[in-house]
């Protein structure tokens, strides 16, 4: 008999194949059809599985859900691709009027974000480096709302990203309050001991050991007084389908915890805000 903890991730799994369907124009055929044979295959194995096969059955879960972290970042960097194009083509009105639930959710977050970073410091920031904005600078936008004067550099690997993320801003009022900076791995980046709050967006580093990895690279380079804030997914939600939850010991002598955000079960991001 299959147990209810299992029963719970088939029905996410479920929901996982929707969400995939429903943005079926801006997910290349491989993606779509590896998260849905691996759906389909857990699907029907467990109708028929007997209990001593579960341990099996949970190892062949914990590759679908790697295999859908890694597709999910490229569904999400594709759609922002998709989108950056249609508003410099005009099809969807200007950068700061384009509505969506997905750009909406995001500024939302940020804002929950910046109210965060304000209880923690006592101030507003004023240099902040995003890591893995994309092509859509929309948590930029969300921080703006909340931090008008703040000056803003965003930073992706992706060459493309970088570009589409450029022509938008040039033709925005935003342009040089956001800077986009030249495509280039967290490491090689100069400067960074001048930002006093540094994001590492969900998609970066989608591990848990890369994420930490990426703090490791951090740390000898900020200042005594900047934050890093961490988004991940919130552990036991279907979040964990898409992104790494992020675990830091609090005892930790590298970095303090300053502050965990816990937005509800139905929403895929959390923030971890951490101290030197």
């Amino acid at each position: 008999m299959i147990d209810s903890t299992l029963s719970k991730i088939l029905e996410n799994l479920g929901t996982m194949k929707m969400i995939l369907s429903d943005s079926n124009s801006y997910v290349t055929a491989e993606i779509a059809n590896t998260l849905t044979n691996y759906y389909e295959l857990i699907a029907t194995t467990t109708k028929t599985t007997p209990s001593a096969l579960i341990p099996s059955l949970m190892n062949m879960l914990s590759l679908f859900i790697e295999e859908s972290r890694e597709a999910y970042v490229q569904v999400q960097n594709l759609m922002e691709k998709k989108s950056a194009e249609e508003i410099l083509e005009g099809n969807l009105g200007s950068l700061e009027n384009w509505q969506s639930s997905y750009r909406n959710a995001y500024i939302t977050h940020a804002q929950i974000e910046s109210g965060s970073l304000v209880r923690i410091t006592g101030k507003s920031p004023e240099n902040v480096l995003i890591v893995g904005s994309g092509a859509l600078p929309i948590t930029a936008f969300g921080i703006l709302h909340h931090f008008p004067s703040c000056k803003i550099s965003s930073l992706n690997n992706d060459k493309e990203s970088t570009t589409l993320a450029k022509k938008l801003l040039g033709i925005s009022d935003l342009n040089g309050t956001i800077t986009v900076l030249p495509s280039s791995e967290l490491e090689y980046l100069d400067g960074i001991e001048s930002y006093d709050v540094i994001y590492l967006l969900a998609s970066v580093g989608n591990t848990n050991e890369a994420k930490h990895k990426l703090l490791s690279t951090l740390l000898p380079k900020i200042s005594k007084n900047t934050h890093i804030l961490v988004r991940h997914a919130l552990d036991n939600t279907l979040g964990t389908l898409l992104y790494s939850p992020f675990t830091v010991q609090r005892d930790s002598d590298t970095f303090a915890i300053a502050y965990e955000y816990g937005y509800s079960q139905n929403n895929v991001i959390t923030h971890t805000i951490l101290f030197k």
